[in-house]
């Protein structure tokens, strides 16, 4: 039988009197919920042989009904629900005086037999509903329960290699998460360089000390100095068109000078021969000559053009150089990104499939994680039921219903 209240209308006993000196700067008086079963003893007290007279025909054990009331002989049905002991007790003694006609009230106790039984469930060894004890903490109930789910299992050989298979894979992912985190420190701080034009100047990222951070240092390093070598040939590039089309300039305004020369001596020829005063191979001699200035001067002219389309290529390219190998590093930093998203989904998952595989072999395997019990209980409160998460040495009431819930800790972050 569970914690007892026992209360005596119209004279309190001793041992009632006790139990309220201890309990009342501990706790409220407990109200009834419902489910509880109470022992009712109803009698006379005789002052003069200091003795009780019990009443069996109204004494008994009664079941609070699911209503919230119970059925008392000659009392009829009396509301339980919210009340204390002493509350109940005065009430059941004031009807049975008016229903009986007494001149003074009878003598009433009451205890409780049994209250209203808890329900445990989850990752215990034998879930079910449970005689609820005063007092009850949550590890008690667990306990009552027959504790913590741990099914006992023998592995075989295969069994434990997969196991160990399945940590080598957690590890490789940790590993492979964490090269992808440098990975992405490295790419923001480059692009970070770039936004600035700094390309030879002291850069730093997160965990660039590392094994990982300085494989990313390196490439870093590498891609700064294509860049920078990148530059330096366009600009020699530059300088060496600007002066091709500097000297074509000044041929292409000697080949005019000779050109002009030559046109002159062409017309000169020319009426010459009209005249009859030189021979026609003459004029076609110095016709050739124009014509071969003119195709050299248009050689010169074609030089240039493309001298000068490709100095406007080098200039684009010296203008758009950071802007490509920026547009380069976003492109790296958003496969990165995407891959190592990728790899925490895959790794919670198997992180998941490692501690249930764990949980089964019990104590068998040596790092087996050890499992954490989170608590929930369920309580109606106000016409309502509300969830609460509890710890362990908290106190539980009559009718709560605690759902037990275990994690594992298997080392894995990320």
């Amino acid at each position: 039988m569970g914690f007892t209240v026992i209360w005596f209308r119209p004279l309190l006993s001793v041992l009632a009197m006790a139990w309220l000196a201890a309990g009342a700067a501990a706790a409220d008086p407990y109200a009834f919920a419902g489910g509880e079963r109470i022992v009712l003893r109803v009698g006379e007290w005789n002052s003069v042989a200091r003795n009780f007279t019990s009443w069996e025909g109204l004494s008994g054990e009664f079941g609070v009904a699911p209503d919230g009331t119970i059925l008392l002989p000659l009392a009829g049905p009396v509301a339980v629900t919210g009340k204390t002991a002493e509350m109940l007790s005065d009430e059941i003694a004031d009807l049975l005086q008016r229903r009986i006609g007494l001149s003074q009230r009878p003598a009433v106790s009451l205890e409780i037999a049994a209250y209203k039984p808890i329900y445990v469930g989850g990752s215990v060894s034998d879930p079910g509903s449970y005689p609820f004890d005063y007092d009850m903490t949550v590890e008690q109930a667990v306990a009552v329960a027959g504790g913590l789910f741990r099914p006992a299992a023998t592995l075989d050989q295969g069994a434990s290699q997969r196991l160990v298979q399945m940590r080598s894979e957690l590890d490789r992912m940790q590993g492979r998460i964490l090269e992808l985190e440098t990975a992405e420190a490295r790419l923001q701080a480059e692009l970070a360089a770039y936004e600035g034009d700094n390309l030879s100047g002291p850069v730093t990222f997160a965990g660039a000390d590392t094994r990982h951070g300085l494989l990313q240092m390196d490439i870093l390093q590498a891609n700064r100095a294509a860049l920078l070598k990148r530059r330096a040939s366009l600009a020699d590039l530059e300088a060496l068109l600007r002066e091709q089309i500097t000297t074509m300039t000044t041929e292409i305004g000697l080949r005019d000078r000779q050109l002009a020369s030559a046109k002159e001596n062409l017309q000169s020829a020319e009426s010459l021969a009209e005249r009859g005063l030189t021979v026609n191979s003459r004029v076609n001699d110095v016709m050739f000559t124009v014509n071969d200035f003119e195709a050299k001067r248009l050689q010169l002219e074609l030089g240039k053009l493309t001298a000068e389309q490709q100095l406007n290529g080098a200039l684009r390219d010296q203008a758009s150089l950071l802007a490509d190998a920026r547009a380069k590093r976003l492109e790296e930093l958003a496969a990165v990104r995407s891959e190592l998203g990728d790899t925490r989904i895959r790794l919670a998952g198997q992180r998941d499939l490692y501690a249930q595989a764990s949980l089964a072999a019990g104590a068998v395997i040596a790092d087996a994680p050890a499992p954490v019990a989170r608590y929930a209980v369920s309580r109606a409160a106000g016409g309502q039921i509300e969830t609460l998460e509890l710890g362990p040495t908290d106190r539980l009431k009559p009718g709560d219903t605690l759902t037990v819930e275990v994690v594992l800790k298997t080392g894995v972050s990320n």
